[in-house]
């Protein structure tokens, strides 16, 4: 991914910064269709690379795990975080015919258009993440290009209301978490009102789901014009009647747009934890309603220890993770990998008795006061004992000097007075490595410590001085699914 984009026009900081404006959308589509050809053709290479890191807790993360905060969080206990790259869906093909639907409903010509700040959104999210993708913590997954719509409009039909494309109990979760108002088309564009009653065109959504997650269903007329024996072809006519269908008829539309809906969306949802499965990962969301339908009695499965403490790791505050640097957190993940390897045995263990526990109060609860024996108890005593050994280290380093001169005045160097010196020495590391650095709460300490090692202001004159730098729109063809920069 970064190898391409290291060379694109979509990475130009003065682009970025104006939205492409001023590059012709031949030419911005242009590059997005290189950087689909080179995903792809890279693609059999990454799954092995990322399905192939010996040892390591590999998760797959859903949109909502992108946020910086969520990133740093998880960097506390997972090896390897893959996330659905943001760019990726930008490049999926244009359909003919669905360009010319989405004019006919009213979506304008401006739907077809590439959505110039989207995309530098998307590319600036991406590099605010590269040090992470340095760093070996996170690869970037083309995830969309497993659930793209198909290029021509497929026709559906299903005797029973579409009910059977998802089991009773999952359905009734969508039904429960369904929100289901009409949409009006405007010269502006789509809107969505307040209010549902008998109309030809709606919005489905499902509280719980990330912004910007919904369906737009139209409902047309149609007349058979001919059909050939032969050839096997039919022609149709579509068309949008001006007045709403009767009420009999806009319920049982409506209970089938709803039940296509859970369809797709659970497709989506079972296409990732698949792909999750292929590349040898676990998968995380931060969707509560993801979250409630793999926990129904139809998909929930004994939780595994390391899945049980991300979903507890991701449920700590922790605050000072907030402003360490990605950087500075990488590198103490690659430095200190002892340490790393420690904390997160600890975590397991603290977390382990949370996996049989229903009641969402308490287990709150005892995440708080783990949180705060880990990060406050532990890291206090770590930051003691650190005092502690410092002044043994001056007190033993003055007997040492002692001991050098008189051994000089009187004889020389004295064996015994650089033995003394030594002793001294091996001691107070001995005490070190002992109470400190095998404490499993030394690699948080750490992490603590760097958010107070330079203030904000002294960061960013380093970076100037080193030179570095600071770091509803179209109708697809499955039924309408609408799809913290750090410095």
């Amino acid at each position: 991914m970064f190898d391409f984009l290291a060379h694109s026009l979509l990475t130009d900081p003065t682009l970025i910064a104006a939205n492409y404006d001023g590059e012709t959308d031949q030419r911005l589509e242009c590059e997005l269709e290189s950087y689909r050809k080179h995903c792809i053709a890279e693609l059999d290479r990454l799954t092995v690379e990322v399905s192939h890191v010996a040892g390591s807790l590999s998760c797959v993360g859903s949109a909502e795990m992108g946020s910086l905060s969520s990133l740093k969080r998880a960097a506390l206990y997972i090896e390897q975080m893959i996330l659905p790259d943001p760019i990726f869906p930008f490049t999926a093909p244009k359909s003919a015919m669905s360009s010319t639907m989405s004019g006919y409903l009213g979506m304008g010509s401006s739907s077809e258009k590439l959505n110039r700040v989207a995309l530098a959104g998307a590319v600036k999210d991406v590099l605010s993440k590269r040090d992470m993708v340095v760093g070996g913590y996170l690869k970037f997954y083309p995830v969309s290009y497993h659930d793209e719509a198909p290029v021509q409009i497929p026709i559906y039909y299903d005797a029973n209301g579409y009910t059977d494309l998802v089991p009773t109990p999952i359905l009734q979760i969508f039904r429960e978490k369904s929100e289901i108002f009409t949409a009006e088309s405007t010269p502006g564009g789509l809107i969505v009102t307040d209010r549902l009653e008998p109309c030809r065109k709606i919005f489905i959504n499902f509280k719980g789901t990330r912004p910007g997650t919904g369906f737009i269903y139209n409902l047309m007329s149609q007349e058979t014009l001919s059909f050939d024996d032969e050839t096997r072809i039919a022609q149709f006519r579509l068309s949008t009647p001006s007045f709403p269908p009767s009420q009999a008829h806009f319920d049982k539309w409506v209970a089938e747009s709803l039940a296509r809906s859970a369809g797709s969306y659970f497709r989506g949802l079972t296409t990732d934890i698949s792909l999750a499965q292929s590349l040898s990962s676990v998968y995380a969301c931060s969707s509560s309603f993801d979250s409630q339908l793999l926990r129904s009695s139809m998909m929930e499965v004994d939780k595994g220890i390391p899945e049980n403490a991300i979903e507890c790791v991701l449920k700590m505050k922790l605050p000072y993770m907030d402003k360490i640097s990605s950087r500075d957190l990488m590198s103490l993940r690659n430095n200190d990998g002892e340490a790393f390897q420690s904390f997160r045995t600890d975590l397991e263990a603290r977390f382990r008795e949370l996996r049989y526990e229903s009641d969402s109060i308490v287990i709150r609860r005892k995440i708080v006061d783990i949180e705060h024996e880990m990060s406050e108890v532990q890291v206090k005593a770590i930051s003691n004992k650190i005092k502690s050994v410092r002044r043994a280290a001056v007190v033993d380093l003055g007997l040492a000097f002692s001991g050098l001169a008189a051994a000089v005045v009187t004889s020389g160097v004295s064996l015994f007075g650089t033995l003394t010196a030594a002793l001294h020495g091996a001691k107070t590391y001995a005490e070190y490595r002992k109470d400190v650095k095998e404490n499993p709460c030394y690699f948080l300490f750490e992490a603590k410590r760097l958010t107070k090692s330079q203030k904000p202001e002294d960061r960013q004159k380093k970076v100037r001085s080193s030179g570095g730098q600071a770091k509803i729109t179209r109708l697809s063809a499955t039924g309408g699914v609408l799809r913290d920069s750090e410095q």
